[in-house]
């Protein structure tokens, strides 16, 4: 039997109006709490389940646990600054404003005590060695948090979870015919 074309969306679905407004940049959430964290994993679902009725053979979540690509991935982490963003230009086609990322005293400091920022922009100034291994901390948060292995296990997480059990290989709601198998 001749194998299909392998098919997959690019980019995100949009959001059910009951989880986001959608087509928004980020838009913010209408729920909160725990009934956020159920309506992510039900918009999921229905985005996968509309991926499947579509015939796509490469499934992916329509990004419906995020509001953005970039920085949903960075918004738990310590030292991100979502207050004081810093306007990027993004793929050529508009801009944004995204929080600036560090970690105090780890990779760089962090305070809205103007004194304890310059006394630690002075130390690193002066103490070379230090300045090196906080740029080195950089590197390897950078490597431990936006790895491609924890990528692959955070997707393969979400998609267990949207379909019930493990096994992404697996054919979710049977629909091949015993042919195919």
């Amino acid at each position: 039997m001749t194998q299909p074309i392998a098919t997959a969306i690019a980019g995100s679905l949009p959001k059910p109006a009951w989880l986001a407004q959608p087509e928004k940049l980020w838009a913010p959430w209408q729920l909160s709490g725990e009934a956020l964290e159920q309506a992510k994993i039900d918009a999921m679902r229905l985005a996968v389940d509309d991926q499947l009725r579509a015939g796509i053979t490469i499934i992916g979540d329509g990004e419906q646990t995020r509001q953005h690509f970039v920085t949903t991935f960075i918004e738990h982490l310590d030292g991100v600054d979502f207050v004081h963003r810093k306007t990027v230009r993004i793929r050529d086609r508009y801009d944004a404003e995204v929080p600036t990322v560090v970690g105090d005293g780890v990779n760089g400091f962090v305070s809205n005590n103007l004194e304890y920022l310059e006394e630690g922009m002075l130390r690193l100034l002066s103490d070379h060695a230090t300045a090196r291994e906080m740029g080195q901390r950089s590197q390897e948060i950078a490597r431990e948090r936006f790895s491609i292995e924890r990528f692959a296990r955070d997707w393969e997480r979400a998609f267990e979870m949207v379909l019930g059990r493990p096994g992404l290989g697996e054919d979710p709601v049977g629909r091949r015919s015993d042919a195919e198998k």
